[in-house]
Order: C-alpha cells, then sequence, then structure tokens
C-alpha cells in the first residue's frame, strides 16, 4: 500500500512565508531553492547593494542576505527561484499528474524550476517540475476545474 505524502504547503499561509523559507532552511539536495549564497550576492550585485569587503560572506547566513535583498527586490522576483512540488498541487486541488501536465502546457500553472531526475547512481529519463508558488496560493478549485471542464 502506498503512503502518501503530506503535503508541506499546508503550514504557509502566504506565498511570501513559503518563499521566506524555502530560501533560509537548508535542506541539501531535498531543496524547492535554488538561490544560493553566491547567486543571492549575484542578485545584490545586479540591485546595486554591495556588502562591505570585510565582511567574510562565508559567516552571513542567508536569512540575512535576504533581509538586505528583499530592500529592493521582491518576492515575487525571488519566486522563480523556488518551485512548489507537484503532489501538492495533487492534494490541494484534487488533481492527477497528468492534469497538472495538461495544465502547465496550457499555461495555466507555470514552472519555476525544472530538474532532471537523479541521484548518486544514475540519471533518469524523466524530467521533474516545481511550480509557481503563486499559482498554488491564487488558484482556486473551482478555476482548476473550469480548465479541466469539469462540472
Amino acid at each position: 500500500m502506498e503512503t502518501k505524502k503530506e503535503n508541506y504547503m499546508n503550514k504557509y499561509k502566504t506565498p511570501e512565508e513559503f518563499i521566506y523559507n524555502a530560501i533560509t532552511v537548508n535542506r541539501g539536495n531535498k531543496s524547492d531553492c535554488l538561490l544560493t549564497k553566491k547567486r543571492m550576492i549575484d542578485l545584490l550585485r545586479e540591485h546595486k547593494i554591495f556588502i562591505q569587503k570585510n565582511i567574510k560572506i562565508n559567516y552571513i547566513k542567508k536569512s540575512q542576505l535576504l533581509e538586505i535583498l528583499l530592500k529592493k527586490a521582491s518576492y515575487k522576483e525571488l519566486s522563480k527561484y523556488v518551485g512548489v512540488r507537484s503532489y501538492c498541487f495533487e492534494d490541494k486541488f484534487n488533481i492527477t499528474e497528468n492534469e497538472i501536465e495538461y495544465l502547465r502546457k496550457k499555461g495555466i500553472i507555470h514552472t519555476t524550476i525544472i530538474q532532471e531526475g537523479r541521484n548518486i547512481y544514475k540519471t533518469y529519463s524523466k524530467t521533474f517540475y516545481l511550480y509557481d508558488v503563486y499559482d498554488y496560493f491564487n488558484l482556486t478549485k473551482e478555476e482548476i476545474n473550469n480548465f479541466l471542464d469539469r462540472t
């Protein structure tokens, strides 16, 4: 019997809360975030925010960098570096993986991160998508059902 994965998105009330958590919590290779500390520093430079040379970057926490970055960048801008797993959409909207794929191809649900399937032994042929956090929070079951022509 297959056990159902818990929808980790249920603990977040807003997209911003999820984005903040996804960026600042270190989950290793299970992360829903591709915003590394180095990329955050690059974004700071793009926004004309410079860190003093005498500060060692290794000792700055991602949460501190994020607080500085949020003075110029929006959560919406940072959302392209994080994503929601498909099973969270399946759970929230009571849809299948095939229906998620259909909605993605129609442009209803947007991808933010595309990962090739892999583990330490081999690379899989399947591509894994992480989906837009704002789609997850802003779409309703009724809208999804309308897009899928459910009555």
